[in-house]
Formats: structure tokens, sequence, C-alpha cells
């Protein structure tokens, strides 16, 4: 009797250890397919969090101006504060496919063509417009209003060609459309040395609406491109672009930027960049819309971030899908707390039945 009851005890002790054993093993396994999950969640939200595209072409043959370094340090520089992220190149062999689609937008900033030589070839032009046509956004700069000037898709895009100058000076701008986002933080009246860009057409020919004019007595180019004179305006839908297509993306235009330190006043970078965002915030692109054909793909669903408002949701299409996901995490996060449970409450069953077993042997 002595024998049996010593041989149960160890029995016990023996089955006590084991399941100690076991039991750590499955406490730290889980641990590791909590940190596992973790962890790729955070991979998840970096990836979904990544900003739109634009990439900047700065690319001239002819007149250089000394000021493209310093717009594209103080654009890269701003972009993370407007949830963008600013590319450059002045290859123009970039222009393909392949290359173009992965961009929200294209900012042609300051670029010249030669006399006798435009910037990009025919071919490269075409892909341009291709990208356009499906949906791509325009966003021109300064001198952007002085190259590919054989191209009459492009001249639609940007509004209208550049005529000439007068010297620079200060001048004052004002506002024609107080309450568009590319212009409501300007005062009523703007002053600051410039080039008073002219322009050889009348942009609002092409469906463009004029956000800043000058304050001058007398506008001699006034026949050519309108009244009232035309500083910066935009295209609610790309004139450039196929009109019959499904998604038509946003054009927006300043002929502001000659100056170095004019790219270093916050006014002035405010009124660029918040027309860089306007572009992308017609949702043709696939930073926010997932049936778009052009756009930086990895950046889908990620929200909107504009200086001095509230984070928005980047359109009801991502809403909606931003919302589903979220449905579909927190049921998968309580199914697996279930089976975890149940898991676990099996576990401890069958060790109390293996015991209570065992002491009646």
């Amino acid at each position: 009797m002595c024998r049996a009851e010593s041989v149960a005890d160890v029995n016990v002790a023996e089955f006590a250890k084991r399941f100690a054993e076991l039991l750590h093993v499955l406490v730290l396994g889980r641990h590791l397919l909590l940190v596992g999950a973790n962890h790729a969640a955070f991979l998840f939200q970096m990836v979904a969090a990544q900003a739109p595209k634009v990439l900047i072409f700065s690319a001239t043959l002819g007149f250089r101006h000394e000021s493209i370094p310093t717009a594209i340090t103080e654009l890269q520089k701003h972009g993370p504060e407007y949830g963008v992220t600013f590319e450059n190149t002045e290859d123009p062999a970039s222009f393909n496919a392949t290359f173009l689609n992965q961009y929200d937008a294209i900012m042609f900033l300051m670029n010249t063509d030669d006399k006798t030589e435009p910037i990009m070839s025919d071919a490269q032009a075409k892909a341009f417009q291709t990208w356009l046509d499906d949906g791509g956004n325009f966003i021109g700069i300064h001198a952007a209003a002085y190259c590919l000037q054989t191209h009459e898709f492009y001249e639609k895009e940007l509004g209208a060609y550049f005529e000439g100058h007068p010297a620079l000076a200060p001048a004052t701008f004002l506002k024609l459309e107080p309450n568009h986002p590319t212009v409501n933080m300007l005062p009523d009246r703007w002053t600051f040395r410039e080039e008073v860009y002219n322009f050889q057409s009348d942009p609002r020919r092409h469906g463009a609406k004029v956000v800043l004019t000058v304050d001058h007595d007398s506008d001699e180019y006034a026949e050519k491109h309108g009244d009232p004179h035309p500083i910066a305006w935009y295209q609610e839908k790309g004139s450039g672009a196929d009109p019959n297509g499904a998604l038509v993306g946003r054009s927006f235009y300043s002929s502001l930027g000659h100056m170095n330190s004019t790219w270093k006043e916050p006014l002035f970078m405010a009124h660029i960049m918040a027309g860089v965002t306007w572009v992308m915030d017609g949702e043709t692109t696939r930073a926010y819309n997932n049936q778009a054909k052009v756009g930086y793909a990895a950046g889908y669903g990620v929200e909107k971030k504009r200086p001095g408002s509230s984070s928005t949701s980047s359109g009801a299409a991502a809403a909606a899908t931003e919302s589903a996901q979220v449905n579909a995490k927190d049921e998968n996060k309580n199914a697996g707390q279930a089976s975890f449970s149940l898991t676990w409450s099996a576990v401890f069953v069958a060790v109390a039945t293996s015991l209570l077993f065992i002491h009646g042997q």
C-alpha cells in the first residue's frame, strides 16, 4: 500500500514538472506571437502612412533661375508638414509610363526651352500627356510657362505661355478668390519684389479660374492675357488631359517665385504648398483613390495632413475602405482572443482532469 502511494506521488510530481515546462513554453510562444503580430502591425502602419509623391521636374535648356536649388530644398523641407513627399529629377528620360505612374502630381519648376530645342522629346511629352489622361495632377511654377511651346496639350494644362516681364521691382498682388485654399492665407494686399509675368493669351479661355492678380495703373497686355491681369490660377479639371477620361486631374499655376528670398518666405511657401495639396485633393490618383491608374499606391488610405486644420479622411472611398479594414481587424482580434481563451481553458481542464485521475490512483 505504501509502495503504491509512493509511485502515485512520484507520478504526480513528474507530471507537475512536465506541465510547468509545457506552460512555460506556451507562455513564451504566446509572447513571441504577440510581439510578432505587433511588429507586423507597426510595419503595416508605416507602409500605409507613406505620403503621396510629387515629382519636381526642374530641367532647363535656356535661362536657368538661381532659385531652383533653393526652391527644391524648401519644397522637400516643407513636404512632411503637408503630408507630401517631393522627389526631383532633371532627366527627361524619366518621362516614361513606368516612372511617371508612381507619382500623384508633377511640378514643372521654372523650366525653360532652348530657342531651337524643347526640354523633352515628343515621345517623352506623349508619356506625360498619357499620365495626365490617366488622372495625374499638374503644378506649374514661374518659368514653367516657357517650355514645351510646341505642344498644345501642355499649353492647355498650363493655361497660358509666358510673353515677357518688366524689370524686377516691388509689386502688390491682390486676391480674386479670397476663400480659395491656394490664397486664403494671404493678406488682401501682398507686396514683395517679383517679376510680374505677362502672358501670350488668357488662361481663362481654357477654363482657368484666376486667384491672384496684380495692382497696377495700366496693363498694356490686357488684350492678350485678359483683365484682371492673371498671376496665379487653377483648373478644376486640367484641360490638357482627355476630357472623356474616367478621372481628370487638377492643375495649378503660380507665376511667382523668381528670387531665392521668396522661397524662404512662409506666406509664399504656404501659397505654393496649398496649390500642391489642392490638386491632389481632387482624389484622382492612388494616394486617395484605389480605382485610379496613377499615383503612389503604397500611400493609399493615408490621412490628408493640412497645417492649421485637423486631419481629414482621405475621401469617401478611402474612408469606407478604412472603416471596413478597421472592423475586419477588430473582428479578427476578437476571434483570436476568443480562440486563445478557449485554448487555455481546454489546457487547464485537461490538466485538472489528469491530476484528479492520478490522485485517484
